[in-house]
């Protein structure tokens, strides 16, 4: 998988860092912590790529829910 298939996830709403060192990354939108990017194991366990990835609002235009 090359990195045109796949969204990045550093740039979605979904990510995040956890404070955890076996798993130190993390995707809110499926629940779940991994070594690696999340976007990975996703593709790894269904053989698609993220279909939940979301644009990071821009820093300081926070949208609210």
């Amino acid at each position: 998988m090359t990195e045109r298939e796949h969204p990045n996830c550093a740039t979605c709403r979904h990510y995040y860092v956890t404070w955890e060192p076996k798993h130190p990354k993390g995707c809110r939108a499926y629940g779940f912590k991994s070594p690696g990017p999340p976007c990975m194991v996703v593709f790894q366990t269904s053989g698609q790529p993220c279909g939940l990835w979301e644009a990071r609002p821009e820093q300081g235009k926070r949208e609210q829910r």
